[in-house]
């Protein structure tokens, strides 16, 4: 599975010059630095050169940098000969599947920020990442019965608990629970509006009690064990925990189910593929740069 922080390291080795410059650059160029080329900035007239910040940022960092920038050399030039090119969809295609690991927009322009790339500068730099994809798809490829055998031996990951989905109320005293009861069982409320009106639980209360969906671990365990336990349409004696005295009223239940490999197989295909990049890709780099001829002057 692509991420912004593996496709990061990429754009690293293109960013840093602009990213560092500007730690160093004026807000506006000097008549004297846009006259010297040179010269990247200014502070009190004394002047950074261009071969200062070179070499500074060589030292702190730059044999790392050229050999990403290398092996991403050497995969656009096996994709070349491959005759292997990528298309804006597949690009766009790729920032959806970063896009779908985020809650919302707002979250993915975030880690953008955080990582300090800008959506084209990510869109460039996954142009190699999908030539890699595509030069070691033989390798990479996942058979129908790996996915089987993976969904086979992982079925507890494939399976959804029970749920429980139920309302409830939640009175201080056992005294005022045992009110509320009485009032639920004679007819004279009706459980969401007795929740509405006394409940003390701000999270549920405007809600008539409706607590959603929950699976066991999620609740306190006295508060389970009553849920669990409860029919559906039905309603619990009086249940005390930390918070005070419950009464729940239980409005569906689902059972425990395996989900169905035709269901999930797109997800498995996606992490045995993830599996075998991991262990293949390091591999192809290294022997395609030991056929390559490269010459390092640094």
């Amino acid at each position: 599975m692509r991420t912004i922080k593996t496709l990061f390291t990429a754009t690293a080795a293109i960013m840093i010059l602009s990213t560092a410059t500007a730690g160093y650059a004026a807000d506006k160029k000097t008549a004297a630095s846009a006259a010297r080329p040179d010269i990247v900035a200014t502070v009190n007239g004394e002047a950074i050169t261009r071969q200062s910040l070179v070499d500074r940022l060589i030292k702190q960092g730059g044999s790392s940098m050229l050999e990403q920038m290398i092996d991403m050399l050497i995969i656009k030039q096996a994709a070349a000969k491959a005759g292997i090119e990528i298309t804006d969809a597949e690009v766009n295609a790729g920032v959806a599947e970063i896009k779908s690991q985020f809650p919302n927009e707002a979250a993915f322009e975030e880690a953008l920020k955080r990582y300090k790339i800008d959506l084209e500068s990510l869109k460039t730099n996954m142009v190699p990442q999908l030539m890699l994809d595509k030069l070691t798809a033989a390798d990479t490829a996942v058979a129908d019965d790996e996915i089987k055998k993976h969904y086979d031996e992982n079925k507890q990951r494939y399976t959804v608990p029970e749920t429980v989905r139920a309302r409830h109320i939640l009175v201080q005293t056992e005294e005022e629970a045992r009110k509320a009861l009485e009032q639920l069982k004679s007819g004279d409320k009706k459980f969401d509006e007795l929740a509405a009106e006394i409940s003390i639980d701000p999270g549920s209360k405007a809600n008539g009690g409706d607590l959603g969906t929950f699976i066991r671990g999620q609740m306190v365990p006295e508060f389970e064990m009553a849920a669990f336990a409860v029919n559906v349409g039905e309603t619990s004696d009086i249940v005390k925990t930390n918070y005070g005295y419950h009464i729940i009223k239980v409005e569906a239940r689902e059972a425990e189910r395996e989900m169905s490999l035709t269901s999930v197989k797109d997800e498995i295909k996606k992490i045995l593929m993830d599996e075998k990049r991991k262990a293949v890709i390091p591999g192809w780099i290294q022997e395609q740069r030991s056929k390559a001829k490269v010459e390092i002057t640094l």
